[in-house]
């Protein structure tokens, strides 16, 4: 008989956790081996690293070693362990299948059956749901304080420092963002506004040099019009692997004060700024069109039908087509595309309506399974609420043996107050996390998440879009009248 090797991965997410966490899974692991006859050869762990992105340095060391053919099975104690994005879930198990290897959940038991893979994937679809919602109630404090125009962390822009928590311009650096606008409004490249800015030896808000992305992040940033702009920036990790400074969430989303932050530059200097950056863009072309089918169109010749694109009439418009290579046969993109995906989303909720009551059971257990991490998360969250009570209830006793105004009464009240916030967001979290200890899913609710997921991702991320068809659709057949379009799925 054969040996199966495997290796575990486990991983907790944040600092409220503890190692505790981790020799948890790896035991469940271990028992789970012990009575399947499976031999462990390495365990890879990940501490305080969100499942929401693949990029876990243990994780990534883990799909590196798959290369190598020593392990047959990836051993998990659930699969929120694995991932909870269910497009990073997707690609990092493509990545291990194509090295000969599974990811084993072991209190999950799947197989290879449709109805596991229906169930799988709305396991995976729950715990993004989960993970987005929890961090969703908990930033409702923050939009709260970006209402009041408080700043929220991070680094300010180049031209402003922090003080009580509000906007001030920085008068040194606020010459270096003028002296950018004013050269490339008037016709400056921005390696020209570099140099300029390094001879005169500014630096950017991270201590570096200018270059080419440094001016134009500055150029694009309207609070240098006094304009106040919270939760604007799309996150990273989603669908992606690295941030897009470039790529913002819906208008209804973003938080916009105007007259909140002082003012480093004119409206009107700005706009003709965005003027020429619009124009620059344009004189460069449009972006390369995503084929999200690409590799799963077939002509019904046989051939296979691949991206291509042509610009065509007076005004030189861009057209993109499916293009078959052996008849030169065609059909529009963004018509195919549709359809398939209104096809698959269609045959989902119908799997999804067949199998509901047994989907709602077994997402109910699911949510249950969560609860011993997040009573750990609950336990973690007091003891710093109690720890900051004690530091502040020792800074006001010394507070009261000062007599006066003096420099260190006033560095007591500054700690007092930001150990207050803290505490005020640490309860803002315990709360959310109390009410979540109570979630029981109703049919409607198992059915509805999963119908929002599969919409945020048709409707909001191209590369989504691809790895979302990639999961459903083997092959999508063409005829060659464009009447007839056969969808077949895995």
């Amino acid at each position: 008989m054969d040996i199966i090797n495997a290796v575990i991965y486990a991983r907790f997410s944040n600092q409220n956790q503890t190692e505790a966490s981790i020799d948890a899974q790896v035991r469940a692991c271990r028992e789970y081996a012990k009575n399947n006859g499976i031999n462990i050869i390495n365990i890879y762990k990940d501490e305080a690293k969100s499942g929401t992105t693949a990029n876990r340095p243990s994780f990534q060391q883990m799909l590196t070693d798959s290369r190598d053919g020593d392990f047959d099975i990836v051993l998990v104690h659930k699969l929120d362990r694995f991932a909870r994005n269910r497009v990073d879930a997707f690609m990092s198990k493509a990545t291990l299948e194509k090295n000969g290897v599974s990811v084993v959940s072991v209190t999950e038991p799947l197989d290879d059956s449709p109805e596991s893979l229906m169930m799988e994937s709305v396991i995976e679809g729950m715990a993004q749901y989960y993970s987005m919602n929890l961090g969703r109630e908990v930033r409702k404090g923050q939009l709260e304080a970006a209402l009041k125009n408080q700043f929220l962390g991070g680094k300010p822009p180049l031209g402003y420092k922090i003080r009580n928590q509000q906007y001030v311009i920085d008068e040194y650096n606020a010459k270096a963002v003028k002296i950018i606008f004013d050269m490339y409004c008037s016709g400056y490249s921005y390696n020209k506004i570099a140099s300029a800015l390094n001879d005169k030896g500014y630096m950017t808000q991270r201590g570096k040099e200018f270059s080419k992305n440094s001016i134009r992040d500055i150029l694009m940033n309207e609070r240098y019009t006094g304009v106040y702009i919270y939760n604007q920036r799309k996150s990273k990790g989603k669908y992606s692997r690295t941030r897009n400074n470039n790529a913002h969430k819906d208008v209804s989303d973003i938080i916009r004060c105007d007259g909140a932050i002082p003012q480093i530059i004119s409206k009107e200097q700005f706009a003709k700024a965005q003027s020429i950056l619009k124009e620059h863009e344009h004189l460069k072309g449009g972006k390369k069109h995503r084929y999200i089918l690409s590799g799963k169109v077939k002509c019904e010749c046989g051939g296979i039908m691949n991206g291509n694109t042509r610009k065509s009439g007076r005004n030189k418009i861009q057209h993109s087509y499916y293009r078959c290579n052996r008849c030169s046969h065609e059909i529009n993109v963004k018509y195919l595309d549709t359809f398939v995906i209104k096809a698959i989303s269609k045959t989902i909720m119908h799997s999804i309506d067949k199998s509901l009551k047994y989907l709602t059971d077994e997402v109910n257990v699911y949510a249950d399974s969560q609860k011993e991490n997040t009573c750990q998360e609950l336990h973690a969250l007091k003891m710093n609420i109690d720890g900051n009570d004690k530091k502040i209830d020792n800074l006001l006793g010394k507070l009261s043996d000062i007599e006066g105004a003096s420099r260190l009464s006033h560095t007591l009240t500054d700690k007092i107050d930001a150990l207050t916030k803290a505490n005020d967001s640490l309860k803002e979290q315990k709360e959310v996390l109390e009410e979540s200890l109570n979630i029981k899913y109703s049919k409607e609710q198992v059915r509805n998440a999963y119908h929002s997921l599969s919409s945020y991702i048709n409707e909001h991320d191209t590369i989504a879009v691809r790895n979302f068809i990639y999961s459903y659709v083997k092959q999508v057949i063409v005829d060659k009248d464009n009447d007839l379009v056969t969808v077949e799925t895995v």
